[in-house]
């Protein structure tokens, strides 16, 4: 998404003369050695057609000036404001029939009634300030007037209606007047563009609307400058923009200056399906007066997951360390065959961008084979404390060699063990898979073996010291089966970190808990006295003392759908 903020007419040019009979004809110009006569004012005027991006005629003749050459003309009947005030003692002149008109063009002329006759005579330090409005307004007392741009803007003329052009300028002697015209409202071009599964059907076909956006606001022109000052928008409704005739999926809105804080809300409907999106790029957060936004959307489906498939170490190394894929569409790994490590190379994968490791229909095994005389405690594959996602399916990880096998450390990173998922271990070594800080870990059907008699013990560790983002949830755990009795997870320090499908039967190791703030949330559903009895402590640190468990419980606090640890009611 682009945004582009140009100015779009800021120098187009109406031309107020003083001069000859209010009601002249373009043939009762005054020649170049004539002098005007001071009882009336002349006018003639130049607004209007505005082509946009080249061959586009944009929507409504006046409401638009061309940008480059800020140049068009007004319609036959159109009708303005046309004021005069005098300001030199810094006080407004009494709007009276003789200062504050209105003047209707013919096309070739702007009738009006003003005059000089009854208007005081401009000096240098006196002058004579004009102002025009357009469309007409009805002004109070104090020269104020509220506009408001319509909120079903998809017709030309709606569209048209909703701009405001004001100008204003000094006059010093009972000449000619020029004035530079304004857009007081912004203008918004949304341009949608095809992506990935969209037809050219289908963007055509497609609606835009502008949620929440102020439709009103005040003008006042202040009594020492003269100059409009534009109040606070107000009025909050949604806006349908004006479709182009000529350019496909692109749209026109105009709306009042004003704060966007929580960014430009559209609510853009393609192919039956309606979604929501918000642009944040606008500079300063803010629609300003006279001013363009051009924003280009690429609206479509998300893009199919690429798929690579490995075949050996090597090349599922490369894979894993490429910077690919996104959240939304992360690239699948694919195994073709049975993989094992090398057995003289203590290696660490760094896993980049987002991945899904995918054994496939045959549910090959990766196995991590035993590297003899090593020692250290390398993870296979780890994030690097870097954001990044892995996701295991349908293959079995083997770990033959006394060190953890996955490592996720970074802030948003996410190891998804999804079903069809095995995990086996030839050693009881003291963790398989670390977790700690802003990482998730997600748990879907994993069956977690070990070939050891004894049992593996400590499967899964997450840890959380002097972190200070979300962990809510962090360690979500649907199902899995654990093969021993002794098997575990150790949570360090987890505060509100874990969340269990209700039913599941877990033994947790609990380190640094203050029972206090350890809260159990639910996948989904409700939690009930049965599965609180699912749970159970294996070992633990709570509330800076050591125990094995039987001095604290796990209960179901009803009212919040939590399970909760307290201690147990000492029995005399």
């Amino acid at each position: 998404m682009k945004t582009t903020r140009t100015y779009f007419s800021l120098a187009a040019s109406l031309l107020l003369m003083a001069g000859l009979a209010a009601c002249s004809q373009d043939d009762n110009l005054p020649g170049a050695d004539e002098t005007p006569d001071n009882d009336a004012i002349r006018i003639t005027a130049t607004v209007a057609d505005f082509t946009a991006d080249g061959a586009e005629t944009a929507p409504g003749t006046r409401a638009i000036i061309d940008e480059t050459a800020g140049t068009g003309t007004f319609e036959v009947g159109d009708v303005i404001n046309l004021i005069a005030s005098d300001l030199a003692n810094g006080t407004l002149l009494a709007r009276t029939a003789a200062t504050c008109a209105t003047a209707t063009t013919t096309g070739t002329t702007w009738n009006h009634n003003l005059s000089w006759n009854d208007l005081p005579t401009p000096a240098a330090d006196a002058p004579m300030h004009f102002y025009a409005i357009f469309p007409l307004q009805t002004l109070d007392t104090d020269g104020s007037f509220t506009f408001a741009v319509q909120t079903d803007q998809s017709s030309a003329d709606d569209y048209a209606a909703s701009d405001l052009l004001m100008a204003g300028t000094p006059l010093t002697t009972q000449g000619d007047v020029n004035f530079y015209i304004e857009h007081f409202m912004s203008r918004l071009k949304i341009v949608l563009e095809k992506g990935h599964g969209v037809s050219d059907d289908d963007l055509n076909a497609a609606t835009v609307v502008i949620n929440n956006l102020c439709t009103q606001t005040k003008f006042r022109y202040d009594e020492i400058t003269g100059l409009y000052n534009f109040g606070t928008a107000t009025t909050t409704a949604t806006i349908t923009p004006c479709k182009s005739a000529a350019a496909p999926a692109t749209f026109y809105a105009l709306a009042p200056s004003q704060l966007i804080s929580e960014g430009l809300e559209l609510a853009i409907t393609i192919g039956g399906k309606t979604v929501t999106h918000r642009v944040t790029t606008i500079p300063s957060n803010r629609l300003g007066r006279g001013l363009q936004y051009t924003l280009i959307l690429k609206v479509g489906n998300a893009q199919p997951a690429a798929t690579v498939s490995v075949g050996t170490w090597d090349e599922l190394k490369a894979a894993l360390t490429t910077d690919d894929g996104t959240e939304s569409a992360p690239v699948t790994i694919t195994l073709g065959a049975n993989i094992d490590t090398p057995t003289d190379v203590d290696e660490s994968v760094t896993v980049k961008g987002h991945k899904v490791l995918d054994g496939g229909s045959n549910k090959y095994k990766l196995t991590r084979r035993d590297v003899s005389g090593s020692g250290n405690e390398l993870k296979l594959f780890t994030d690097n404390d870097r954001k990044a996602s892995l996701t295991v399916r349908n293959i079995t990880l083997a770990n033959e060699y006394p060190a953890p096998m996955l490592s996720f450390g970074g802030e948003g990173s996410h190891l998804v063990l999804d079903p069809g998922a095995a995990v086996t271990s030839a050693t009881s070594w003291h963790e398989y898979i670390f977790i700690k800080n802003g990482s998730k870990l997600t748990v879907d059907g994993t069956t977690f073996t070990c070939t050891d008699s004894k049992g593996f013990g400590l499967w899964i560790t997450y840890e959380l010291y002097g972190y200070s983002g979300t962990t809510s949830g962090n360690i979500i755990l649907k199902d899995f089966t654990f093969a021993h009795t002794n098997d575990h997870i150790k949570l360090i320090n987890p505060a509100n970190s874990l969340s269990i499908k209700p039913g599941i039967t877990a033994r947790l190791y609990l380190d640094a808990t203050t029972s206090a703030d350890f809260v159990i949330t639910p996948t989904d559903g409700t939690f009930s006295a049965e599965h609180v009895g699912n749970l159970s402590i294996y070992t633990a640190t709570i509330d800076n003392g050591w125990n094995n468990g039987d001095d604290y419980e796990f209960y179901l606090d009803t009212a919040n759908n939590q399970i909760r640890m307290q201690k147990k009611q000492q029995t005399p």
